[in-house]
């Protein structure tokens, strides 16, 4: 709540909430689903906390941000203009090979918040 007197004015910054509104700019979100490996064994799988993902506009070669997935298996990122962007994480292969995965998403319009269609799945080896 902000009360002002008369002829004074006050600018705050815009406010970015992840319960499926966004104003001003977008957010994307996604999650990703690990199956851990260890000399070649399967350890096990669960969501892919900590794993790092990252956001690139569609067409350049650098992302411009990353972001670490939660203990959920959700990460997001905020302040998205529209435009088409690529999402991609890092998989292995069983010989510890590094190796990108992509996702494409559009954004249409500002103020929503877009899932991306389908959960990463990645190996890890530990």
């Amino acid at each position: 709540n902000v009360t002002l007197e008369r002829g004074l004015v006050a600018q705050v910054p815009t406010i970015y909430i992840h319960d499926g509104k966004a104003y001003g700019t977008s957010i994307v979100k996604g999650r990703v689903h690990a199956s851990y490996y260890h000399n070649g064994s399967y350890r096990g799988e669960g969501w892919a906390c900590e794993h790092r993902v990252y956001i690139r506009r569609e067409g350049e070669d650098i992302p411009f941000d990353d972001t670490r997935v939660g203990p959920d298996g959700y990460f997001a990122f905020q302040k998205l203009q529209p435009g088409s962007y690529e999402v991609f994480t890092v998989t292995q292969d069983f010989n510890e090979v590094p190796e990108f995965v992509f996702q494409d998403i559009t954004i249409d319009e500002a103020g929503h918040v877009y899932e991306l269609g389908e959960q990463f799945e990645v190996i890890i080896n530990v």
